[in-house]
Order: C-alpha cells, then sequence, then structure tokens
C-alpha cells in the first residue's frame, strides 16, 4: 500500500486487538478445543514477542522504501545472542523483504527492456551479498540453505544475483553433515557460477574439493594452498579455470578496512 509507516499497527496493538476483539468474537461464536488450543498459541507467541522481545518486534520500521536505496545492509551479527526461534523468525523475514524487492526490481527493468523502452544495458541489476556466510548457509539451517537454491535458480530471469564470502568452508560443510542437507549445500556450490578460491588450508580444499568435484582440476586445487597473497584461482562455470594476481588500489584497501 502507498501508507506511510507510522499508520500501520504496531504488534502490541496487534496483540490488543487479538485478545479484545477476534479471539472474544470467535469464541462467542462457538469454537472447537483445536481452535481453542490455536488461540492460546499465537496469544503466547504475541506476549513473549511484545513482553520480552519488545525491542526487536514491537515498533515501526525504520526502513521507508527500500526502492529508494541503492544498498541496504541486514546486521546479522547481533542475533547469535537470542534463541533459535528468534533469530530464525528475523532470518525469515529479512530473506522475505530480499526475494521481495528483488522481484519488484527485476520485474520492472524486465518489461522495460522486453517493451524496448530501456536499453538492457542501463536496466538496474539487483545484487545479493552474503559476508561471512558460513553464518547464514549451514547444515544447521535447511530453510535458509532451500531459500538460498531458490534464489539461485529464479532470480536470473528477474536480474538479480548473489554473491557469497567465507574463510571457514569446513563450517559450510563439516564432516558430520546431515545426510538430507549436504545435496542441498552441494547444489548452492554448483549454481554459483564464478568461483574466486584464495589461500587456503589443505583441510579446506579437501572440502572446496568434496562440494565442487571435478569442475576443478586435481592439479589446479593442489596449487591453491600455495597462492601468495594477492593469489587467486577463478573458476568460470562450463567455461575455464585460470589463475591470476590481484592488486588493489590503496583507496580500495581502506574502504574495505583490510586486504587480499
Amino acid at each position: 500500500t502507498d501508507l506511510p509507516n507510522e499508520k500501520y499497527p504496531i504488534i502490541s496493538q496487534f496483540r490488543t486487538f487479538f485478545k479484545t476483539t477476534y479471539k472474544e468474537r470467535t469464541i462467542t461464536n462457538g469454537t472447537t478445543e483445536i481452535m481453542k488450543n490455536g488461540f492460546e498459541k499465537i496469544e503466547a507467541t504475541l506476549n513473549e514477542l511484545c513482553d520480552s522481545y519488545s525491542e526487536i518486534f514491537d515498533g515501526i520500521t525504520t526502513i521507508e522504501n527500500m526502492e529508494n536505496e541503492q544498498v541496504v545492509m541486514f546486521d546479522i551479527e547481533g542475533l547469535t545472542s537470542y534463541d533459535e526461534s528468534i533469530k530464525n523468525c528475523m532470518l525469515y523475514t529479512s530473506l522475505q523483504l530480499i526475494w521481495a524487492q528483488a522481484i519488484k526490481n527485476g520485474r520492472k527493468y524486465k518489461n522495460l527492456v522486453e517493451s524496448g523502452e530501456l536499453d538492457e544495458k542501463y536496466a538496474k541489476r539487483f545484487m545479493f551479498f552474503i559476508d561471512e556466510c558460513h553464518n547464514l548457509i549451514n547444515s544447521n539451517d535447511e530453510d535458509v540453505v532451500e531459500f538460498i537454491v531458490k534464489f539461485q535458480k529464479e532470480m536470473r530471469k528477474f536480474m538479480a544475483g548473489v554473491i557469497f564470502a567465507t574463510q571457514s568452508p569446513q563450517e559450510l560443510i563439516p564432516e558430520n553433515i546431515n545426510a538430507k542437507v549436504e545435496p542441498k549445500l552441494k547444489q548452492v556450490f554448483a549454481l554459483t557460477q564464478a568461483k574466486f578460491l584464495l589461500n587456503m588450508e589443505e583441510s579446506d580444499v579437501s572440502v572446496v574439493e568434496k562440494a565442487l568435484g571435478s569442475v576443478i582440476k586435481e592439479s589446479e586445487y593442489r596449487r591453491i594452498p600455495f597462492l601468495k597473497r594477492g593469489q587467486a584461482l577463478l573458476n568460470i562455470s562450463g567455461y575455464t579455470t585460470m589463475f591470476f594476481n590481484i592488486e588493489p588500489t590503496s583507496q580500495q584497501l581502506a574502504r574495505f578496512k583490510g586486504g587480499i
């Protein structure tokens, strides 16, 4: 809708409506035992969100309009201190916002290009960056893995893509991985068109080799632990694998507060 954010109710207001209006009216009209149990669960959830986690859930969103923002960052670092259910709720909300915005942007520019109103090179793309992706994509969060795979598969036609960054491949695919999740995690790797690999320990190389298989030659895998600072391997699916040197500028190093 076109209403400003402050015109929407916050969750404590919804809790009041649920208790005083919806629940009472429904019970008055007759309910089954199953419905009563359902109401109790909903009310318990609302109470927890309003009373224990009000700083997260009970307020007006600070995001005015994502369409007007060139870059939006979701800082999930602090979520690790919350219960698993709260963390999953916040992740789900963030991922759904990202999905919706990618679709909205993609449809807009896809229609403009297909109608001839805009040259494709001027169409605004959508990019989803996941830094420290092992904290999000791992064997403990099957739903997140499924979301990422779906995003990789479906968003190309909407001019959207995803970039992953990690320095811990073993957390992505651990040794004692859930057999049900493993093929889905491997699918994340398989659907990644370009892969940049920098120096890593042999144990990490083995994990990457397990995930990527023969798309990279055995001799190329063996060279990875010996890469120097500023050297990388690039594999482009279905095209080529090459080793190359990276020479960042001083401005780039200052911007990202680190080095290669």
